[in-house]
């Protein structure tokens, strides 16, 4: 008789069951399933990113003789890995131990805590200028286009409506990495009208019904704290406010349930803004060449002498939607003039902006829940340089900045928090410790008091067992598995005390263990469990404290970029300017 499919699941181990119970309901997605140290990839998965990844692909038994193939990226360091996924299309899913693995019972309890797809991910390097953007599209019976783009990593959000011809330019400008659009479409109609290619982008059906305008008006109001749009807007716009509650329902359905640094929504058909078609984008290569779509020989890439990454996308927002209104063009030129003028003031400025973090990208990762104890640092570096920056500013006379200037926020509050409670040198990780500063609580320098003495018999320990059984090449090491130990080399083997006790055999060596050392080591891990649990705690108190300054941060980093690209364009400036004098006094050209 041959095996059901259900007697077949019965024979894999509890572990696996686990994993294919979450399978069964993400069967499109890779799930990145944690088990230790490890994210690991099982079956179709495992065979579908070894490739992409450039890791190796293993197997390993499913509970019963059969064999399901494996592949593994190390946690530490998996935000490069599932950089590489979602650029090739991919969507994914993180599993995680939610439970910790000594106190569990059995199986360790994980959860799906996060989905990621190419257009809402919001991980690889922060000091790229390029954007993520998310597109939703919403049509109506008359053939007119609701359309919504979100930069999840910086926070823009833009909306737009209007007829086919019109927005399918807009959207080849904008080269979304993902587009989401209603289940009652036809997929390659919606394509063709829109002239979009295969593999243009990744395409995502949702149901129709989170287009619906009641649904995404419900959700927007309730995010941005309004009783209507009309403040940004948007009341003549259902269309587009159609395509926004779609994106909103798409990141809540992909975990992201924190969104805080999102706190506007734009429209793109802007009475002072010039929407330039995609046709002239391409020809007059602004931010791509024409050979190889690289930024080499652009426009961008001859004007970019921007240092932050914020500036650069502030320069490409100008060169794709440049200002129309006169009064708007020359307000900026006068900081251009000005600081070409006033070099003293021009070099002040690009001195602050050379150290400037991108705090627009920072302020994404706070207000996604995702900003680890050295980038809260980073934020609380580009706060300091923006006090600096202000009161440069006072120096200025141009319209242009001297409203910058007074509009930058004091965010000194904030920053004394970060200061009083981060170590100098923060981690990437929460869960290790050494985040928190001595000083800041005093339950957790208490904490550390408890095990001062053995922290320092265990830092001294090296020496004193040198010198007590003359084996000077012994030495005191740690590791997850065996904790502290004591190794010799098996030439000096004959010279270990008897109080020594074996603990693990290597091929050229053996590791002991004493029992004084073995007590002090029961403590200090006792006591460090609590440590790391408060400083965890500390951590997410202060990460919670920063989001109650989400708009200033979000403000700051704005203005930030406005002064790296008028500064930019002073530098820029001189050469031409220069070149222009030269050009004037040439001998019969005037």
């Amino acid at each position: 008789m041959t095996p059901t499919a259900d007697s077949s699941k019965s024979k894999d181990s509890p572990m696996m069951r686990q994993f294919q119970a979450i399978k069964e309901k993400h069967p499109d997605k890779i799930l990145f399933f944690r088990m230790g140290d490890f994210y690991e990839m099982f079956g179709e998965d495992a065979i579908k990113a070894a490739p992409i990844l450039g890791i190796a692909l293993t197997s390993r038994s499913k509970g019963n003789s059969e064999k399901i193939p494996l592949a593994g990226v190390p946690y530490h360091s998996y935000e490069k890995y599932l950089d590489k996924l979602l650029k090739h299309g991919e969507k994914v899913v993180i599993v995680e131990q939610v439970e910790d693995p000594k106190e569990a019972k059995g199986l360790v309890k994980r959860e799906i805590v996060e989905i990621l797809t190419p257009g809402t991910a919001a991980v690889g390097d922060l000091e790229t200028s390029a954007s993520l953007c998310l597109v939703a599209l919403c049509k109506s019976d008359r053939n007119k286009i609701g359309l919504a783009a979100l930069d999840i990593s910086t926070g823009s959000f833009l909306v737009d409506e209007g007829n086919i011809a019109d927005l399918s330019e807009r959207l080849k400008v904008l080269e979304p990495s993902e587009i989401l659009y209603p289940d009652d479409y036809d997929l390659e109609q919606f394509k063709r009208e829109f002239g979009l290619s295969n593999g243009s982008a990744n395409f995502t059906k949702l149901a129709s019904w989170n287009f619906e305008n009641k649904t995404a008006m419900r959700e927007l109001t309730e995010h941005f704290g309004t009783s209507s749009l009309d403040g940004f807007g948007l009341d003549n716009a259902r269309l587009a406010i159609g395509a926004a509650g779609a994106i909103f329902r798409y990141l809540k359905e992909n975990q992201r349930q924190q969104l805080s640094h999102i706190n506007k929504i734009t429209r793109f058909d802007n009475d002072q803004l010039m929407s330039l078609d995609y046709s002239t984008v391409r020809n007059l290569e602004l931010i791509k060449n024409i050979s190889d779509s690289t930024e080499e020989n652009t426009l961008f890439s001859v004007m970019n002498y921007c240092y932050t990454a914020a500036g650069a996308r502030r320069l490409q927002s100008a060169l794709l939607r440049p200002f129309k209104v006169k009064a708007k063009i020359e307000r900026r030129l006068s900081g251009v003039a000005e600081l070409l003028k006033n070099n003293k003031l021009q070099t002040e400025i690009r001195t602050f902006t050379k150290r400037l973090p991108d705090l627009e990208k920072l302020g994404g990762k706070l207000g996604i829940g995702k900003l680890n104890p050295r980038q809260m640092s980073s934020i609380k570096d580009a706060l300091e340089i923006a006090l600096e920056l202000k009161r440069t500013l006072e120096k200025a006379s141009s319209p242009h900045l001297i409203t910058i200037g007074p509009a930058l926020p004091d965010c000194s509050e904030l920053i004394r928090k970060i200061s009083a409670a981060l170590t100098d040198e923060p981690p990437l990780l929460t869960s290790g410790g050494k985040i928190i500063k001595r000083g800041f609580s005093s339950e957790l320098d208490d904490l550390n008091d408890s095990i001062k003495e053995a922290r320092l018999y265990i830092a001294s320990l090296q020496k004193i067992e040198r010198e007590k059984t003359g084996i000077n090449t012994l030495r005191v090491g740690f590791n997850k598995v065996f904790g502290y130990y004591l190794e010799v080399t098996r030439l000096n083997s004959h010279l270990v005390p008897d109080a020594y006790i074996r603990k693990q055999t290597l091929v050229n060596a053996e590791r002991y263990i004493t029992p004084e050392l073995k007590e002090k080591e029961s403590l200090i891990f006792s006591a460090e469990e609590k440590i790391f649990a408060l400083e965890s705690r500390l951590y997410r108190e202060l990460v919670d404290y920063a989001e109650t300054h989400m708009a200033d941060i979000m403000l700051t980093a704005e203005l930030l970029a406005e002064i790296d690209l008028v500064s930019a364009l002073a530098d820029l400036a001189v050469p031409i300017t220069t070149a222009a004098r030269r050009f004037l006094k040439t001998p019969g050209l005037i």
